[in-house]
């Protein structure tokens, strides 16, 4: 079954959840890495599903209190089996080849090395085992005017080997970050609410930056960014560079500011597009956000002013025509008196006397010259 670009599976309209699970077998044995408050696959639904957060059960309620979340969110926490703070999952959770499915929702775009992170996944799937991954767009979110994430870029955080983002991934967070009213920091391609940078002043950033410069504790940024067609680019590239071994099984396009792939452990090389083909159309994909940071009623005047501009053109060529007759018929006007003078002039020649006199001698000249031919 395949339902890339599709918002049905089966003739069924599907959700948020279906989506993500689409091409996941829930009896097997699954691990979802920060579920959070929102978790994809709870542990009250009877599902063997293990879970893997950045804290225990009791801070992370303490925690989401002090966020806009709901009472009802705030309950649905469940306890988590394996804290991650940092460094390899396989060595955190000891079983290689032990998981059916790993889920992972807005996760892999705040790792400090990504790549690490899909090879830690593949390892801990049996063969044949799925990786569901939700991702936020970067054009429908506060990264919209972050550059797209690349192979190289992947590849260096990776070399470094460092347990923190860089400051500059920091800077660049706080620097380029937008929102479109106040924390409304995802959207969707309707929306037409004037962009906002979220830090107008970065002086106001300082202390975050020195905390990133000193590199002793983890910032929560989105060290990552991607549209659908980059982040599959990625992945085949990376594949391609042996970084991992996973594929492409199903996916789903942006719903409002996020998109679902799903991954396969396999050995099997997946069938991709021709890489040039992906990146033209990345380029469309990121073209067709621009017209959504242009505030409507911008739009609006923008389109009143063309629409002054082409009626002024118009009242000018009307004018510009209106002179061109009036100098026309003045032409034809001094034409036709010049005209009426020749003939005049003309006619007065003929009836002269003169003209009657010599007569006979035009004619014997015409002669003449015909005899001297």
């Amino acid at each position: 079954m395949s339902a890339s670009h599709t918002d049905r599976v089966d003739g069924e309209t599907v959700d948020r959840r279906q989506k993500a699970l689409a091409y996941v077998d829930l009896k097997g044995r699954g691990l979802e890495i920060g579920p959070s408050y929102d978790p994809l696959v709870p542990k009250s639904s009877g599902a063997r599903i293990e879970t893997v957060d950045h804290a225990s059960r009791t801070e992370l309620i303490e925690k989401y209190r002090g966020h806009d979340v709901s009472a009802e969110k705030i309950a649905s926490i469940e306890e988590v089996d394996h804290i991650w703070m940092r460094g390899s999952l396989v060595d955190l959770i000891g079983e290689p080849g032990g998981f059916d499915y790993i889920v992972a929702s807005h996760m892999i775009e705040h790792t400090v090395d990504m790549i690490g992170f899909l090879q830690d996944c593949e390892a801990l799937l049996r063969e044949g085992g799925r990786l569901a991954l939700v991702i936020p767009d970067k054009r429908y979110c506060f990264d919209r005017f972050q550059p797209l994430t690349s192979a190289g870029g992947v590849v260096d955080g990776h070399q470094s080997g460092s347990r923190f983002h860089p400051l500059g991934s920091v800077i660049d967070h706080y620097a380029y970050g937008v929102q479109r009213g106040p924390g409304v920091i995802a959207w969707d391609s309707a929306t037409t609410t004037p962009v906002a940078l979220r830090y107008p002043d970065l002086r106001s950033c300082s202390e975050v930056f020195e905390q990133a410069r000193r590199q002793e504790d983890y910032i929560d940024i989105h060290r990552w960014r991607f549209t659908p067609t980059s982040f599959r680019l990625l992945l085949g590239d990376l594949r391609e560079l042996g970084y991992h071994g996973l594929a492409e099984v199903g996916s789903f396009d942006t719903d409002g500011f996020e998109f679902f792939i799903t991954l396969a452990r396999t050995k099997v090389p997946p069938a991709a597009d021709d890489r040039l083909t992906m990146l033209h159309r990345i380029e469309q994909e990121l073209c067709s956000a621009v017209e959504s940071v242009v505030p409507a009623a911008e739009l609006h005047r923008c389109e009143e002013a063309a629409a002054e501009q082409v009626e002024r053109l118009r009242a000018a060529s009307a004018a510009e025509l209106r002179r061109s007759a009036e100098v026309s018929a003045a032409e034809v006007e001094r034409l036709r008196v010049a005209l009426s003078e020749c003939e005049a002039t003309l006619n007065g020649v003929l009836s002269s006397k003169s003209w009657r006199i010599t007569g006979p001698l035009r004619a014997f000249s015409q002669v003449l010259r015909r005899n001297s031919r």
